[in-house]
């Protein structure tokens, strides 16, 4: 059956209103503002303690972290990435002619591959 006029309109409505309302219930924030202590001064987001020293003034958006726990942070993500792997192969140097036996990629057929001294001077 074909809807028309207003009966069309309201059932367009009532359809963007559901949508609307699933679409909130379904946000999550990332992370959770800094929290203020009794004090004022905002909490850090990982072990609780009050954070006095701040080079900058909180935005409220963004967790705040403490000192120690910013370092522990920084190391980790840091740390996280792992070592490159290599692919081991035998290939030669399009530019000059050296052998490779290591490359941080697979290569493609037919595509030339350049040692590191190649590849920094004709960097694109």
């Amino acid at each position: 059956m074909a809807l028309f006029g207003k009966d069309k309109k309201k059932k367009e409505e009532e359809t963007t209103e559901e949508t609307t309302e699933e679409a909130t219930e379904e946000e999550t924030p990332v992370e959770e503002a800094p929290k203020a202590s009794t004090s004022g001064a905002p909490v850090c987001a990982d072990c609780g303690k009050e954070v006095t020293d701040l080079p900058f003034t909180p935005s409220g958006d963004r967790p705040v972290y403490c000192s120690d726990c910013f370092s522990k942070r920084k190391t980790d993500r840091r740390s996280s990435g792992g070592e490159r792997r290599m692919v081991t192969g035998n290939w030669k140097c399009a530019g000059c002619g050296t052998e490779i036996t290591e490359l941080p990629f697979e290569p493609e057929e037919g595509r030339e591959v350049f040692c590191r001294d190649c590849w920094q001077k004709n960097r694109p």
